[in-house]
């Protein structure tokens, strides 16, 4: 959405190395899910994930405005794909599991339904904000998923001691 440009502006990215790192991002998705992930959900609930990797997710969006160097980029941004792939598939899970089998297609369109909503909005809020300051669709990211975080931790742990 906005990221190509940060690449292009701050690296000085063309668009073959644009699609460079974008095939690296995919590797690191599929890293993730397919050798990361699977462990770590035999042994955590995913409340427990989430708990982590959302505050994780921020932090490390955050570290995105910090590296002059392509290899730092690289590296924040494996770490990036790795928290991500903890935080979707666990509130799949969340979702699944809190209801009973009937409804669970159900939730899970009404979970689609919010996913759509969260990849309409961003992309507004980021033109915008580009406007003002290249790190501020980052900043805005974090601070929101900062705020998620919050909201989960202790509107969800609150439900869940009641």
């Amino acid at each position: 959405q906005f990221f190509q440009l940060f690449l292009f502006q701050r690296f000085n990215y063309t668009p073959a190395d644009i699609g460079k790192f974008f095939a690296f991002l995919g590797l690191c998705i599929a890293f993730a899910h397919g050798v990361v992930i699977r462990p770590f959900s035999k042994w955590y609930k995913p409340a427990q994930v989430l708990s982590v990797s959302l505050a994780l997710t921020a932090v490390t969006l955050l570290l995105l405005l910090l590296p002059q160097q392509h290899f730092w980029l690289y590296l924040i941004n494996f770490f990036l794909a790795i928290f991500f792939g903890f935080t979707f598939p666990n509130f799949s899970a969340l979702f699944s599991n809190a209801v009973d089998k009937q409804s669970q297609g159900e939730i899970m369109g009404i979970q689609q339904s919010l996913l759509s909503l969260s990849y309409a909005i961003p992309p507004l809020l980021a033109g915008l904000s580009l406007t003002i300051h290249l790190a501020l669709p980052i900043l805005f990211a974090s601070f929101f998923m900062i705020i998620g975080w919050i909201v989960f931790v202790y509107g969800y742990g609150k439900s869940e001691s009641a």
